[in-house]
């Protein structure tokens, strides 16, 4: 993917108007990792993957809601994306 190809999908990102479901695929395709996951957090919405990669990062994307820890939580907290690396399949 180029770079105004990944500058699009942050646009549209940031546009509430725009339908978001498959932002993480492309996300996954333009940056060098496996899986990607959007999801809302904190009190204003529930916590709710929007979307997911594959059918993986869905799972650990709900592990984390479940258990109220890891990496979305981490950059919940710190306000900045957070990296995984290595994680076991759920």
């Amino acid at each position: 993917m180029s770079d105004p190809e990944l500058a699009n999908t942050l646009r549209i990102l940031g546009d509430p108007h725009h339908d978001v479901r498959d932002a993480s695929a492309t996300l996954t395709a333009a940056l060098p990792v496996s899986g990607a996951t959007i999801s809302t957090l904190g009190e204003f919405l529930d916590a709710e993957t929007v979307s997911a990669s594959d059918g993986l990062a869905a799972q650990i994307d709900e592990l984390q809601f479940d258990l109220g820890e890891g990496p979305c939580w981490d950059a919940l907290e710190g306000r900045a994306p957070v990296l995984a690396a290595d994680l076991p399949s759920a």
